[in-house]
């Protein structure tokens, strides 16, 4: 230590040259560092949720948890496995190992899941997607007094407005209802193309347990 003392005393240019030079290499790697708000990282998380409307969480855990996790038993690769359960919902949520290929391992779970048939009837669909980093920095209400339908392509425009924009990179639309398609007719009169139609439409008008169907009887006659 002494020595390095007594030789930058001794050579005091080629001291301050040294130290240019380290501040010089400083400044050029600050500059080169990438800096953002939300940095890009993966998670290596999948997430798998089902919805079951009015089921108790004692129903979730047996009949949505629990087939998903001995589903999942077979599944290599898995870290962890939290269970998250509410009323009228349940999920799991997957960790993997360090170095594991997670897209991949998310195409095998959603296989996993697919072969699932033990579901209730009135469950939703399972989703399963790969968790991410994305934070929410800002949500707007579209209200107004009118129908749902122009609020929601309202919504839909807005939403197109402001995902061109260069620093926005997702942008969503929630807490809407899918559109119905309804299909009516009056079957008085009603043209040949749509006698299908109003077929079909009569009979799902029917109690189908009162439906009989019947034939002509015959009557035997003598021979003459």
């Amino acid at each position: 230590m002494n020595g390095a003392i007594r030789w930058v005393t001794e050579h005091a240019v080629a001291a301050m040259l040294t130290m240019v030079l380290v501040v010089t290499l400083g400044v050029i790697t600050l500059a080169s560092i990438p800096q953002k708000t939300f940095p890009e990282f993966t998670l290596d998380t999948v997430s798998i949720s089902v919805s079951f409307p009015g089921a108790s969480p004692e129903e979730i855990e047996e009949s949505v948890v629990q087939p998903i996790e001995d589903a999942l038993s077979d599944v290599e690769g898995i870290d962890d496995l939290t269970a998250s359960i509410s009323e009228g919902r349940g999920g799991v949520s997957v960790t993997f190992l360090r170095g594991e290929d997670v897209q991949e391992k998310l195409n095998e779970i959603q296989t996993e899941i697919d072969g699932i048939t033990i579901f209730p009837e009135d469950a939703d669909d399972p989703i399963v997607v790969e968790a991410s980093n994305t934070s929410r920095v800002l949500q707007i209400a579209v209200h107004g007094n009118t129908d749902e339908r122009v609020l929601t392509e309202e919504a839909e425009r807005l939403r197109d407005e402001i995902a061109v924009l260069i620093s926005v990179s997702f942008v969503e639309v929630g807490n809407r209802r899918d559109y119905e398609v309804t299909v009516g007719s009056s079957c008085d009169p009603v043209p040949k193309a749509d006698a299908l139609i109003c077929a079909m439409w009569r009979l799902s008008q029917m109690d189908l347990k009162t439906l009989i169907l019947q034939r002509p009887s015959t009557e035997s006659r003598p021979y003459r």
